[in-house]
């Protein structure tokens, strides 16, 4: 996809969700099939962006064989842009790459961000008797219009996101005006006097807590019930992040089905390479499958190889979820040739802050709770952090020149309330406030706020969030 790692097909195939579309060999001189991609542009646009690729089947997420054409000369990019520019009512730019997978190349079909009012039909697509896209029609990527992810004429409940996706692109518009001439010093002082309530509030959320110590005591238990084959909790002593979200108030019209899981799976992005709340329902091996246990949804990832990783999660439909992740620093060291729990490396810890916020905001969203009478609360935790030293391997724009070790663990979670309606563009000053005591913690090292907002910027460019 866009802007990501390669995909490994063999071993883990994505699946379809809100932002990505597969489609069979189909053909865009044929009447019927150029209708079925201008839809899914035009859908993925108005979900502010996003990738079609051809030639894989969306029920298994399995490359189809033998495409029936030559794929670069079908699909050239003059050829897909050309289909835009025709029947889209505000055109947008596309883009085309193809994807090597076996002996065959897949066209990946990307969408650019940036939607700002709503793109439809201009010029419907008509053969005979038969109508295949109708001229008006809005597209857009939801799970309204047949229960599964789809591209569909945007629905009556569907209205109020689109225009939250638009608005949202404006404001992110005013947001760089305002960093280009206020600079990082006083863009935090404008937007909290713009809108106090987008600033953290001061008192702990004792929910979020709560959720914090529920999750950590499911995954001990996952963990004694598993059996892993290095020790009793496998990796878990290594340390981790952990983190509880809980929207407030609490929903009540769900339940752990598999609606539900879908709605929260096909939302969550990948903004670090794996979601705070990983998708496997397709993936073969190395993770259990999203299951139920008493009336909540949990993953567990258990990645021995080069890689050694521990992951869980926990979706509940009352709004209260939980993550578990390792460290990076740990998970790499024998690719890398160091010790585990030597290392720390503060930027990718903060990159994982904004991936757990940014992505309970877009469940907000998918949930319909997205708005004022709805917040968020917070609590993360770092587990294991004494005796670790800074180091920027996979980041290495950071100034580490000198030791920065952590002389201690942290005794007590962090905990922040946000409004579940903020836009993403405005998490830099938040995160930051996260991310401070936790770093203090390692001989009193700070991090610049041009890292985070640049990480920001970065991430949710890659996810076409922003």
């Amino acid at each position: 996809m866009a802007d990501e790692e390669p995909i490994n097909w063999a071993t883990n195939p994505p699946s379809e969700n809100l932002r990505l579309e597969f489609k069979a060999w189909i053909d865009p001189a044929s009447p019927r099939d150029k209708a079925k991609i201008v839809r899914a542009l035009l859908a993925l646009r108005n979900r502010n962006g996003g990738s079609l690729i051809i030639g894989i089947d969306d029920k298994t997420s399995s490359p189809l064989p033998d495409p029936p054409y030559d794929v670069r000369s079908t699909f050239h990019a003059d050829v897909v842009q050309s289909l835009v520019s025709l029947h889209a009512s505000d055109p947008f730019e596309v883009r085309v790459k193809f994807l090597p997978i076996g002996r065959i190349e897949y066209p990946e079909i990307i969408v650019q961000r940036g939607v700002r009012i709503p793109v439809a039909v201009k010029r419907g697509i008509v053969e005979g008797n038969h109508t295949f896209l109708q001229n008006g029609e809005v597209p857009f990527r939801t799970t309204r219009a047949s229960g599964d992810v789809s591209s569909a004429a945007c629905q009556p409940a569907d209205w109020g996101e689109l225009v939250d996706i638009c608005f949202e692109n404006r404001e992110a518009d005013i947001a760089r005006f305002l960093r280009r001439h206020f600079g990082d010093a006083g863009i935090e002082g404008v937007l909290s006097a713009l809108s106090p309530a987008a600033m953290t509030k001061s008192v702990p959320s004792d929910d979020a807590v709560d959720a914090l110590n529920w999750g950590h005591e499911r995954l001990m238990k996952r963990l004694d019930e598993s059996g892993f084959p290095d020790g009793k909790h496998g990796h878990l002593s290594w340390g981790g992040l952990e983190a509880g979200v809980v929207i407030s108030p609490a929903l009540t019209n769900f339940v752990a089905d598999r609606r539900f899981l879908n709605i929260i799976l096909d939302s969550v992005p990948a903004l670090t390479g794996l979601q705070s709340w990983p998708d496997t329902r397709n993936w073969s091996e190395l993770a259990t499958k999203p299951d139920v246990q008493n009336g909540v949804w949990e993953t567990l990832l258990d990645v021995y190889g080069l890689w050694k990783y521990l992951g869980f999660s926990i979706i509940d439909p009352s709004g209260r979820f939980y993550t578990w992740r390792s460290f990076d620093d740990d998970a790499s060291a024998n690719q890398f040739g160091h010790a585990v729990q030597m290392f720390f490396d503060p930027l990718q810890a903060t990159k994982q802050i904004i991936e757990v916020i940014a992505s309970a905001l877009i469940l907000c969203r998918a949930l319909k709770t997205a708005n004022a009478d709805h917040a968020l609360h917070f609590a993360f935790r770092w587990r294991n952090l004494k005796g670790r030293e800074l180091w920027g391997h996979f980041n290495s724009a950071l100034d580490l020149t000198r030791a920065f070790k952590a002389a201690s663990d942290m005794s007590s979670a962090i905990t922040v309330t946000v409004p579940a309606d903020l836009a993403l563009t405005a998490l830099g000053p938040i995160v930051m406030k996260v991310a401070t005591p936790m770093l203090v913690t390692f001989s009193g090292y700070s991090l610049a706020p041009y890292h985070v907002e640049e990480s920001l910027r970065i991430m949710l460019s890659r996810a076409n969030l922003a």
